[in-house]
């Protein structure tokens, strides 16, 4: 087959994806996950892991500092997510800065549960470090926790340029609760990285950033490219689909019969397929002819032994 064949034969097996599996193949099928972007391989997805940790050890770092309290942050795995996704993140309970690269408009944002926010301001102020419920904030809270969530977004920024990845900067003020997410347009296409950190002793995230993935590619040792080859795009596109189960059949014929002798089927009747013997079993996958062979035996199972691929 040549680099167009397997081409469309990817683009056919994707729209024919939320076909139903035959019975009793859960078990020896690996479902993909279509519902969200799988741009990074393995490898990378290990140094966003890292890029994370780094920034939440500092993220610790920087409010102990402030709040003069030792913090303890629970990196969780990134995740990578469709814009829509990412603004369907809750944002009643949270306060967000946005966040952007040089001087382009927002890309991202960094959001902080609002319970731990009033908390940290409380604490500012010298009162209880103990978390609460968020509140209407005066305006001197605001302004605190303006500082609190810029340092935060600093020590994001850092890990980010640590690892090879572009300069960020946080917004000049908070983003207002019913605001859509800062930097999240309306393409459902759009890629973002998200990742989330849980405080000591809680299970729900207390921070939570979201940048696009294009622009974490670099800390996440991505080569750059202006400009893929068909090749190589034919490779990336395999390489996506990897994870995916499609059901292959061998097919060795068809007759068409009457429905009245359809009904006088009995055991020892023989159908004529209008093959002859030893021309070659097509494969077929999707509904197309992806090769031929010969039927063989394995493991005391029937076989196609592939003969023209």
């Amino acid at each position: 087959m040549t680099a167009a064949d397997d081409e469309g034969l990817l683009l056919r097996l994707i729209q024919n994806a939320q076909a139903g599996r035959p019975a009793g193949a859960a078990a020896a099928c690996t479902d993909y996950a279509w519902s969200v972007p799988h741009r990074f391989p393995a490898q990378q997805r290990q140094r966003l892991e890292k890029l994370a940790a780094s920034a939440g050890d500092e993220i610790c770092r920087r409010l102990a500092g402030l709040l003069r309290t030792e913090l303890k942050l629970t990196s969780l795995p990134p995740a990578e997510q469709y814009a829509p996704h990412v603004r369907a993140l809750p944002a009643a309970d949270v306060y967000r800065v946005a966040l952007s690269s040089g001087a382009a408009p927002p890309c991202g944002f960094l959001s902080l549960a609002g319970d731990v926010a009033v908390g940290f301001v409380e604490r500012l102020l010298g009162g209880s470090d103990s978390t609460g419920v968020k509140r209407a904030l005066s305006n001197l809270e605001a302004a605190l926790l303006l500082d609190v969530m810029w340092a935060m977004a600093a020590a994001v920024a850092q890990a980010v340029q640590a690892a090879g990845g572009p300069a960020l900067s946080a917004g000049k003020a908070l983003v207002e609760t019913l605001a859509p997410a800062p930097g999240v347009g309306d393409d459902p296409l759009d890629e973002f990285c998200v990742l989330a950190y849980c405080l000591e002793g809680s299970e729900q995230p207390a921070v939570v950033v979201a940048l696009p993935c294009a622009l974490l590619e670099a800390a996440a040792g991505a080569a750059a490219q202006s400009e893929a080859s068909t090749d190589e795009l034919r490779k990336t596109m395999q390489a996506h689909l990897g994870q995916a189960s499609v059901r292959t059949e061998a097919w060795l014929g068809s007759a068409p019969i009457a429905v009245r002798e359809l009904m006088a089927l009995e055991n020892g009747d023989v159908l004529l397929l209008g093959r002859q013997m030893g021309e070659p079993v097509q494969v077929m996958a999707g509904g197309n002819k992806i090769a031929a062979g010969t039927m063989a035996r394995s493991r005391n199972c029937y076989a196609v032994k592939v003969a023209d691929r």
